[in-house]
């Protein structure tokens, strides 16, 4: 396997990915880990990712964190999340989103 790019380990940006499946919904969300160089607006962005993904009601009735699937990559300089949802929740999700 290739290395990653050392451009990409020194500043990976937050990232999301969503699968949108029949009966789940599953997302995966990359948090780089703080650094001094971090920005006012990236400490801001970071503590609001994290209020959302420590709180429980976040996910709803039908929300789940997958805590045993979560890790820290030193490789990419942060932590992986993971969590899944029923796809007919999808409205309610997209409205938290949109409030947040």
């Amino acid at each position: 396997m290739d290395e990653v790019p050392k451009e990409f380990v020194s500043k990976p940006p937050p990232c999301f990915g969503l699968d949108i499946g029949g009966t789940l919904c599953k997302i995966c969300y990359f948090e780089k880990s703080a650094t001094p160089q971090d920005t006012p607006a990236e400490i801001r962005f970071r503590e609001k990712m994290r209020q959302i993904i420590d709180d429980e009601v976040s996910y709803g009735s039908t929300g789940h964190r997958d805590l045993d699937l979560e890790f820290h990559s030193d490789e990419l300089g942060g932590r992986v999340y993971f969590s899944h949802f029923a796809t007919r929740t999808m409205n309610d999700f997209l409205e938290m989103v949109k409030s947040n």
